[in-house]
């Protein structure tokens, strides 16, 4: 930004004419004081095309219907904040040209939204030296902004086509899925090889549809477009629900899952709730070994439901506490039964909880094992708020 500069007497000097990128540029002048305004048009009618307007509702016309690179105003504050309201710096630059002013009063001005001020009466290449900066910088920036919009467009094809190939996936996976269970019921009796083949592929297919699934949600959510449909969730309910499909995870691995207290309701989508809770307990499993427990609950905590997920695993250790929630964030620890990770499932189960206002986090004590929680407002019926 460029300070306020005073001129006593106009330079007969001629101006340094501008770079061939910048000449012909379109300038407004809303310079409401005819003899400055005249003095402005003739310093920049030669290299310009110049358009005078009259108050910020013509500046704002002008900006709607052509293609406007530069603003010239004078000390009209509100017509200034009118004007910066509905065009940002990199939108349309601002240099005011007014009567000698006190340093105050020119600060003022900037504040306001003029990216530099000059006195008059204002040498012709003082004028178009600030010009063809503030030019410079709007043009670097526009430049700036096209190579942004190609790079979105860039990744936005790129997402498009990392969907299609995760779904187009989805298919052969469970055909293979289906088969692997066919030639489980009709090879029953057969060689413990055969089983230990049977049982290699349905782990690799897991962990494919695990890795999909990841890759899709993660994708989604750095685009920001996904999209809660909240309702009203009793936690007893989805706790139930999430034990039932992880029973039998759990019994290959001859782990018991307990349900606890089971207190509270929350105002959640129901879906990414039960993706939360699913990549916790599925980490429990993985991370416990066998004839051990992992124990859900959930309890009322003031306004908040606070619900756990409890194993009896390594437990993660300190410094990787904040890390393992992290894209791709890798623990020590390994899976205990020669399970894959693709590391996004707790930063997963992190975004998901803020979209939620939310907190997730995990705790380790001293007796071993780890205690992953998540905290959600309480929902509170109405009937109970009003009679509390």
């Amino acid at each position: 930004m460029v300070s306020p500069i005073s001129m006593s007497q106009p330079s007969n000097q001629p101006a340094i004419p501008a770079p061939e990128s910048i000449r012909r540029a379109t300038i407004l002048i809303a310079v409401e004081d005819a003899v400055v305004r005249e003095d402005v048009i003739r310093l920049l009618e030669a290299e310009y095309r110049v358009t005078v307007c009259e108050g910020a509702d013509a500046v704002k016309s002008q900006m709607a219907s052509m293609r406007c690179d530069l603003l010239v105003m004078d000390e009209r504050m509100q017509t200034l904040q009118t004007v910066r309201a509905a065009f940002g710096a990199a939108q349309l630059p601002i240099v005011a040209v007014v009567r000698a002013a006190a340093a105050s009063e020119s600060a003022a001005l900037i504040t306001a939204g003029a990216n530099s001020v000059l006195h008059h009466p204002v040498e012709g290449e003082l004028l178009h030296a600030h010009i063809r900066q503030q030019m410079s910088i709007k043009q670097h920036i526009d430049e700036q902004q096209t190579k942004i919009e190609h790079m979105k467009e860039i990744f936005e094809k790129k997402d498009r086509l990392m969907h299609m190939a995760a779904h187009d996936l989805k298919n052969p996976l469970n055909t293979i899925r289906i088969a692997q269970h066919f030639l489980r019921v009709v090879l029953t009796g057969e060689s413990a090889e055969v089983g230990e083949t049977l049982t290699t592929i349905e782990m690799t297919v897991n962990t494919m549809s695990e890795l999909i699934s990841d890759i899709l949600d993660s994708a989604t959510l750095e685009s920001g477009k996904t999209q809660l449909r909240l309702q009203h969730i009793v936690m007893e309910d989805i706790i139930w629900d999430v034990v039932y499909r992880y029973s039998a995870t759990a019994n290959n691995k001859n782990i018991t899952l307990l349900m606890g207290e089971t207190e509270g309701a929350v105002m959640a989508d129901l879906h990414r709730l039960t993706q939360v809770l699913n990549n916790l307990v599925s980490n429990a499993i993985k991370y416990s070994p066998s004839d051990h427990f992992v124990t859900i609950a959930s309890v009322i905590d003031g306004e908040r439901v606070r619900l756990t997920v409890a194993d009896e695993g390594p437990g993660v250790p300190e410094g990787e506490r904040v890390t393992i929630f992290e894209p791709f964030g890798t623990s020590k620890a390994r899976p205990t039964g020669g399970e894959s990770s693709t590391g996004l499932g707790l930063w997963i189960v992190r975004e998901l909880v803020a979209l939620h206002h939310g907190q997730v986090g995990v705790e380790c004590p001293e007796s071993g094992g780890s205690i992953f929680w998540v905290e959600l407002p309480l929902y509170v019926e109405e009937s109970e708020a009003v009679s509390g």
